[in-house]
C-alpha cells in the first residue's frame, strides 16, 4: 500500500532554489573555468610563437655565419701572400666577433620581448 502525501509549498521553493542556486554556482565554475582556459592558451600559444620566432632568427643567424664562413674560405684560396692570407683572416675574426656580438643583442632582445609578451598574455583579463 502505497500512501501520497502533499509535498508543502515552502518544502517545493526550498528545493527550487536550491536547483538555481546549484545552476548559478555551476555557471560560475564554468566560466571561471573557460575563462582559466583562454588564458593558458593564450599563454601557450605566445610561447610557441616566441619559440617559433627564437628559431628563426638561429636559423637566419647559422645561415649568415656559413655564407660569411664561404665568402672567408673562398677569400683565402685567393691569397697571394702570407701578408693577404693573415689579412684576411684578421678582417674575418674581426668581422665574425662584430656579428657574433650583433647576434646575442638581437637574442637578447627577442627573448626579452617573448617574456614581456608572456606575461602581459598570462594577467588576468578585466
Amino acid at each position: 500500500m502505497r500512501v501520497e502525501a502533499p509535498i508543502s509549498p515552502e518544502v517545493r521553493d526550498v528545493a527550487e532554489k536550491n536547483v538555481e542556486q546549484a545552476r548559478e554556482a555551476y555557471g560560475r565554475y564554468i566560466t571561471a573555468t573557460q575563462k582559466m582556459l583562454d588564458t593558458l592558451d593564450d599563454a601557450s600559444r605566445q610561447v610557441w610563437s616566441g619559440a617559433k620566432d627564437v628559431n628563426m632568427r638561429v636559423l637566419s643567424f647559422a645561415e649568415a655565419n656559413a655564407q660569411a664562413g664561404f665568402d672567408y674560405a673562398g677569400r683565402l684560396v685567393q691569397a697571394k701572400t702570407t701578408t693577404e692570407f693573415a689579412a684576411i683572416q684578421q678582417d674575418y675574426l674581426r668581422q665574425a666577433t662584430e656579428r657574433l656580438v650583433r647576434q646575442i643583442g638581437e637574442m637578447n632582445d627577442l627573448a626579452r620581448e617573448a617574456a614581456r609578451d608572456i606575461v602581459e598574455k598570462a594577467k588576468p583579463k578585466g
